[in-house]
């Protein structure tokens, strides 16, 4: 008898469950991209936010939980700083470990005033012909060659493939 009661309370939670704001299957984005619609530069920002906040990719189970740090990180120095987030983020992290992706190491995002004209990460081949960039502000934004050249980039940083960025004296 009182399984008879519990069916129509169930029947409208539901319905209001599935009728909420935000429970849509947009992949979390206001704007309808979901991640797997991201470019490579898009997602190595979205896993740089992660693994700045000390905050833990999807796991497959408990021996995963001792890497598990909470709270802020420094930045990454290396690829090696950013692999445990490559099961979270395999196409940042293989785009990074292939060289598609050039990241300053030792430089985070940033929400200072001089973020979001300070290049973080970029494809590997925007200095030659242009393309996505990634800025300190999380930012991502296409350039030519010449409008990245001219850019402002991490003082002291370098990429894996680069000079350090020149200091500004």
């Amino acid at each position: 008898m009182r399984t008879k009661a519990m069916v129509p309370g169930l029947l409208i939670a539901g319905l209001l469950a599935a009728s909420a704001p935000g429970c849509g299957a947009t992949g979390g984005r206001a704007d309808g991209e979901s991640v797997l619609e991201q470019g490579p530069v898009e997602q190595v920002g979205r896993m740089l936010r992660v693994y700045q906040k000390g905050l833990k990719p999807p796991t497959t189970g408990a021996k995963d939980l001792p890497v598990y740090k909470p709270g802020p990180v420094p930045p990454p120095r290396r690829a090696e700083d950013i692999r445990p987030m490559a099961r979270g983020f395999p196409k940042a992290f293989n785009a990074i470990r292939d060289r598609e992706v050039l990241l300053y190491w030792n430089t985070d995002l940033s929400d200072s005033a001089d973020a979001a004209s300070t290049v973080l990460a970029f494809a590997r081949d925007v200095p030659e012909g242009g393309g996505q960039v990634l800025m300190r502000d999380d930012s991502t934004r296409r350039m030519t060659a010449s409008e990245f050249a001219a850019a402002r980039k991490p003082e002291g940083a370098k990429t894996d493939d680069e000079k350090p960025a020149p200091s500004k004296r």
